[in-house]
């Protein structure tokens, strides 16, 4: 019976994903196809995006762009949740290491943002890159428009190119580049959020770089800097959004988890309350380019995290 009703669950999981998978391909080609009739566009865009809102809850799709995070089945958490964990940093005399992940049953097949593992971090990192690039677009391609471009052969052609690349990436939606008629009017908001995508996506890249060749001091930083990034990041979209980024919300599952699993604590930018400044983007990109530096140099070197931290 067990098995039965599991399997029941997985084929009503891969339906419900065909159906977000047809929605995505129906908005990429009807954005294309309507450039020169933004009021379509954009109403087409509205109906997939509540269509997203009541299916992808249910697959746990994790990049939707316009919709709520999923909820867990487990425990409630939001992003004003405080881990109720001592201030215990990582011992100064072990090396920071992957768990072992477990093994999961057919009892919890559909993922979901509390679900996110060090396997994920590579992944939003190409996301984060690739949405920052999208960002950019919007801006150029709006001003393109603007100056009289001619669709089909300058504005068609990049809008291919991007939206090719994000299919190559598991679970890449750019809404930034979905038809909007706000581009303009908040290009500065656009403009920043472009900075905020860079900062987390140079700050996860610290981080899984600090998981296999890095100090607990490095990790510490690393965290530490990715926990102002999504927060700077939550910050600028909700000046254009209605929902959070879907990296963004990964990257504060994955904080969350890291420090209860680790008995940690992460004093800031961990609540809406305690927002970071997205125009901060910039040092913190600095900041992660700099440990990605000393662990590249680290392990062209050949020494050891424990080499460096006796170093130190």
């Amino acid at each position: 019976m067990a098995e039965r009703t599991c399997a029941s669950g997985l084929n009503s999981s891969v339906a419900d994903r065909k159906l977000l998978e047809a929605i995505s391909t129906l908005v990429e080609e009807v954005s294309e196809l309507t450039a020169d009739r933004p009021r379509l566009a954009a109403a087409v865009h509205v109906i997939a995006g509540h269509l997203f809102e009541r299916t992808a809850p249910e697959v746990g799709l994790q990049d939707v762009g316009s919709q709520p995070a999923p909820k867990s089945t487990t425990t409630k958490s939001t992003a004003t949740d405080e881990p109720n964990l001592p201030r215990l940093a990582v011992p100064g005399n072990s090396t920071v290491r992957r768990p072992q992940l477990s093994t999961h049953t057919c009892e919890n097949p559909k993922p979901r943002y509390s679900d996110v593992t060090d396997d994920d971090l590579s992944v939003m990192v190409e996301r984060c890159r690739l949405k920052a690039e999208g960002t950019l677009w919007a801006l150029e391609r709006e001003e393109r428009l603007r100056d009289g471009a001619d669709f089909h052969e300058e504005i068609r052609p990049a809008d291919h190119e991007i939206i090719q690349r994000a299919k190559q990436i598991p679970n890449c939606f750019l809404w930034m580049n979905q038809p909007r008629d706000d581009i303009w009017k908040k290009a500065g908001d656009f403009d920043l959020i472009a900075d905020c995508f860079d900062a987390l996506a140079e700050s996860l890249a610290a981080l899984d770089m600090s998981l296999d060749a890095g100090t607990p001091e490095q990790f510490l930083e690393a965290v530490n800097l990715t926990a102002e990034a999504q927060s700077g990041l939550r910050t600028a979209v909700s000046r254009v959004e209605n929902y959070p980024d879907s990296d963004q919300q990964m990257a504060y599952h994955w904080l969350r988890n890291r420090a209860s699993q680790d008995r940690f604590y992460i004093a800031r930018f961990m609540k809406i309350s305690d927002p970071a400044e997205p125009n901060n983007a910039e040092q913190t990109i600095a900041k992660a380019m700099a440990i990605q530096n000393t662990l590249t140099k680290a392990n062209s070197d050949g020494s050891s995290p424990q080499e460096h931290r006796d170093v130190a």
